[in-house]
């Protein structure tokens, strides 16, 4: 994200781990769905 030569950058994710997405999966998962390293990419490129 530090690479992006611009005033402003768009993030696209692939996944979101909320209830609606997340019912039916295999409850042993579901803490390796959503990643807080990823939010932290995101908002330190600011």
């Amino acid at each position: 994200m530090r690479a992006v030569a611009g005033k402003q950058a768009v993030v696209v994710l692939h996944y979101v781990p909320i209830p609606d997405t997340v019912e039916g999966k295999p409850p042993e998962i579901l803490p390796f769905l959503g990643s807080s390293r990823l939010g932290e990419t995101i908002v330190d490129s600011k």
